[in-house]
């Protein structure tokens, strides 16, 4: 009874504004990203398993940087197409389930390559990146559709509480279990799981009742038939994208924050193992601390939404999320870095869901697919560049002057967000759950 009410309460109800439909797909989209975390929380593995397999640093360089790359030349395009197709749910749906499939393939990789599976494994989990992106920006937009505005916050809010948790239970059983088992065939075994998880999770995708595209009926050619009535077909409705002052206040404001949340990115590891001399055991419990600050900073800023403006919630989650790595600088001790994670990671959904609900009302059904892919291009720019950066710097000034910069910059980044402000197109309304 006790469980029921809380998934109730969790998950909501008809009434207050709320259709039917509206209700099965929410219950679908908490169900898919759930099954979805436990995949999530296995490929955090990725790097781990390649270097197990014997790979070298700058292999697991290029695993975390070509992705990155790859996401920021190619999501506007598919972006484009993928906008432009009457179902693009088959497209979004299709390439997810290509990935997913893809990783069930890892599992291979040791017995078909031997000596040459590290190499094999980096370069097979790039090339699963190419069909994600149709998958990143179609179904961002495609959120905006199932979810109401006035409820986007709180589902969104949610869904990643959903996501945030079970990857925290998934890495932490998945530690266990790799070290019971032995190499490849504790990550073999693993990772097949996975699949079968993350083939759960597109089987309840396929389910969510998709709202109809408008179209609009374009005459085909004539063919040399005498009395025959020219033959048409239905378009989808495409308005045209436009690169307004807040929009580009948006793009501009986003790439001067993230730039400074990827300048320190790699650094921390190297910073917690090679300098402070921190356990395996801490690292993992410094993971848990942060992941459990996204559940308990998802659930705080969900509610603050509902009477507050999303511009005016990113303004002070700024005045939060900045201060992570200038406080490491300063205080360079085990106990006040958890603390210190804890306390950053409050901020960071507060920040994460005001920028995705903004950029989802700049743009309308009909152009909103390529608004995100702006949106993510921006962000993966920034992932791409802005860690190299980071690296090279550190060996030139030290890991704790570039945690400086990039908490300055951070906070520059925040900043702009009240010198340029990004308007909101509609007014903003908030839902109960």
């Amino acid at each position: 009874m006790i469980i029921r009410r809380f998934l109730s309460r969790f998950v909501g109800s008809v009434g207050g504004g709320s259709s039917e439909q509206e209700l099965h797909n929410r219950r679908l989209l908490y169900a898919e990203v759930a099954l979805a975390g436990v995949m999530g929380g296995i490929i955090s593995f990725n790097a781990t398993f390649a270097l197990r397999l014997g790979a070298s640093k700058e292999w697991i360089a290029l695993l975390n940087s070509v992705p990155a790359l790859v996401a920021a030349l190619f999501s506007i395009p598919t972006a484009m197409f993928v906008q432009r197709r009457l179902h693009r749910e088959r497209w979004l749906f299709g390439s997810l389930l290509v990935m997913r499939v893809g990783y069930g393939f890892v599992a291979l990789i040791p017995l078909i390559f031997g000596a040459h599976a590290a190499q094999a494994l980096v370069i097979w989990i790039i090339l699963l990146n190419f069909p994600s992106i149709f998958f990143i920006n179609g179904f961002q937009a495609l959120l905006a559709e199932l979810v109401p505005p006035e409820r986007r916050a709180q589902v969104f809010a949610r869904r990643t509480m959903l996501w945030s948790g079970l990857v925290v239970v998934t890495t932490s059983l998945s530690g266990q279990w790799l070290d019971q088992i032995p190499t490849p065939l504790n990550f073999m075994l693993l990772y097949a799981f996975g699949t079968i998880t993350a083939l759960g999770s597109s089987a309840v995708l396929s389910k969510l009742k998709v709202p109809p595209r408008k179209t609009t009926m374009i005459a085909l050619p004539k063919k040399n038939h005498k009395g025959a009535a020219p033959a048409t077909v239905a378009l989808p409705v495409i308005e045209k994208a436009k690169l307004t002052r807040p929009v580009l206040n948006m793009l501009f404001n986003t790439g001067v924050y993230q730039f400074g949340l990827w300048l320190s990115l790699p650094l921390f590891a190297v910073y917690y193992v090679d300098i402070l001399k921190l356990s395996n055991g801490w690292i993992g419990f410094n993971s848990a601390m942060g992941s459990f600050g996204v559940i308990l900073g998802n659930f705080l800023w969900e509610r603050l939404y509902r009477g507050h403006t999303f511009a005016w919630g990113l303004r002070r989650a700024m005045l939060i999320t900045w201060t992570f790595p200038v406080l490491i600088a300063l205080f360079p001790h085990a106990t006040l870095i958890l603390l210190f994670n804890l306390f950053v990671n409050l901020g960071h959904p507060g920040v994460d869901l005001a920028s995705v609900n903004i950029m989802m009302r700049l743009g309308t059904d009909e152009n909103r697919t390529l608004y995100m892919s702006w949106y993510n291009t921006v962000i993966n720019v920034s992932a791409f560049i802005a860690p190299l950066l980071g690296v090279w710097l550190a060996e030139v000034w030290g890991i704790p002057t570039v945690f400086l910069i990039a908490g300055a910059v951070r906070l520059i980044g925040g900043f702009l967000f009240t010198v340029n402000r990004v308007e909101k197109p509609e007014p903003q309304t908030a839902a109960a759950a």
